[in-house]
């Protein structure tokens, strides 16, 4: 509901702005969290509807077309918000660090990054769905849909999963925490300099 409302408002209130490419940038991050809630409704109706005989029907569940789309669209929404916020990041930072320079986001480079994070996000998510790696089920391994390479449970896809969501998700963690420790710089600097021209 609050990605939907953040949607709405960036294209009917703030309309004029939001060929601003940080307003495309949060409004990609919206659709990509939006796609998260679609996710967890799934993923919430499932248990209402299986609560008390899930052990009954939980390989026919695990296997079942709503479950494959809802771990679809778990996988591309976290790779893709993980993506923006990378790109949301690079954006602040230029802006704050170097701000008369005209190497910067502008609305034809952000549309650019956000298609390439939903065709980054689409090309992971689908990879487990390709004839060669079909036979890994990798949707049909837990009750969520998604299997997280955090148990000791062995499962077909494994390294794909834990390359995905553990080495590459790091590796952006890691990148996003360095660029907001040097906007905090740059904003810091930036004030001390305000103040010693006063």
């Amino acid at each position: 509901t609050g990605n939907m409302f953040c949607l709405v408002f960036r294209a009917v209130v703030q309309r004029k702005s939001t060929k601003n490419a940080f307003n495309i940038f949060v409004s990609c991050l919206c659709l990509a969290d939006l796609l998260m809630g679609v996710y967890v409704t799934v993923i919430g109706s499932a248990d209402l509807v299986f609560r008390g005989r899930y052990l009954h029907v939980d390989a026919t569940w695990m296997k079942s077309a709503a479950c494959q789309a809802a771990g679809f669209m778990s996988l591309v929404s976290s790779e893709v918000s993980a993506v923006t916020i990378m790109f949301i990041t690079v954006d602040r930072f230029i802006a704050l660090s170097f701000p008369f320079t005209r190497f910067r986001f502008r609305t034809r480079s952000a549309l650019v990054a956000c298609g390439f994070s939903w065709l980054f996000g689409l090309a992971l998510a689908t990879v487990p769905l390709l004839p060669p790696t079909a036979h890994w089920q990798f949707y049909s391994q837990t009750g969520i849909c998604v299997p997280l390479p955090i148990t000791r449970k062995e499962f077909q896809g494994r390294s794909f999963s834990f390359g995905v969501m553990i080495i590459f998700n790091f590796i952006v963690f890691v990148f996003v925490a360095i660029g907001q420790a040097l906007i905090y710089r740059a904003v810091r600097n930036n004030s001390m300099m305000g103040d010693t021209t006063r």
